[in-house]
């Protein structure tokens, strides 16, 4: 279990600043561990798919032979290429590009492979980059995945109109907190995997600066990604954490 941070109120401060001996904190919420979770790095811009073979991460040195080699291949041509490499599947089409993790915390790996890709095809133009993590929770029972439905979306409003009301899918969009172009998508839906669990979806998304002028090549996306990677994934933690005290 992971417990989310206490806070001090303004009175506990204030008692802590006089030397007090008591204080009453408010109360640590314990944060259940995910049950499912998964971590990726999604890229637009533009692809040759037919290139991204195993073979050829490991020449460039991104990946070690004997993991190319025992890689499992599902399809590579001109137009798609999807292999997985371990615990990390890779997906390529002309418009996009996509690593991620099903399971295993490998999220570093993640960063560094896309990184290090872009670095040697550095003439690549990439307009956006998402740092996605997914996780399945469980919840109590089936009357405390009701409440959390009905905290995060209140059935009121709608009660006059439907019949008995149920929340499918919510989705809030928030602008970034630094200065990049781009938004942080969060996502909550009943867990498809889980039980009377719930799914919650983060989308950390950055794009060009300028969408209207066509990229040079791959530094902005991939500057961007490195500079952002701790903050995108401290975020996340927190977004978890803020959820979590509904369960």
């Amino acid at each position: 279990m992971v417990l989310a941070p206490a806070r001090l109120t303004p009175t506990c401060r204030n008692l802590v600043a006089d030397h007090a001996a008591t204080c009453i904190l408010p109360r640590v919420v314990p944060i259940p561990s995910p049950e499912f979770e998964d971590y990726g790095i999604v890229l637009r811009g533009s692809f040759n798919p037919g290139i991204f073979q195993p073979s050829w991460f490991s020449h460039q040195g991104l990946i070690p032979e004997g993991q190319a080699s025992a890689a499992d291949i599902s399809l590579v041509n001109r137009q798609i290429a999807v292999f997985r490499l371990d615990t990390i599947i890779v997906q390529v089409t002309p418009d996009l590009f996509s690593v991620g993790s099903d399971g295993e915390p490998v999220d570093d790996l993640l960063r560094d492979l896309v990184i290090g890709t872009f670095r040697v095809l550095r003439h690549t133009p990439l307009t956006m980059v998402g740092v996605n993590r997914n996780v399945h929770l469980q919840t109590e029972s089936e009357a405390k995945w009701h409440e959390i439905g009905h905290s995060l979306a209140p059935k009121e409003f709608w009660t006059p109109i439907t019949k008995r009301p149920g929340t499918q899918s919510l989705t809030i969009r928030s602008e970034r907190p630094d200065s990049r172009a781009g938004h942080v998508d969060i996502t909550v839906q009943p867990s498809a995997r889980v039980r009377f669990g719930l799914f919650i979806g983060i989308n950390d998304h950055i794009q060009l600066s300028d969408p209207s002028v066509l990229p040079e090549g791959a530094a902005e996306i991939t500057d961007a990604l490195e500079a952002n990677w701790d903050p995108a994934r401290q975020r996340a933690r927190s977004i978890l954490e803020h959820i979590g005290t509904l369960l």
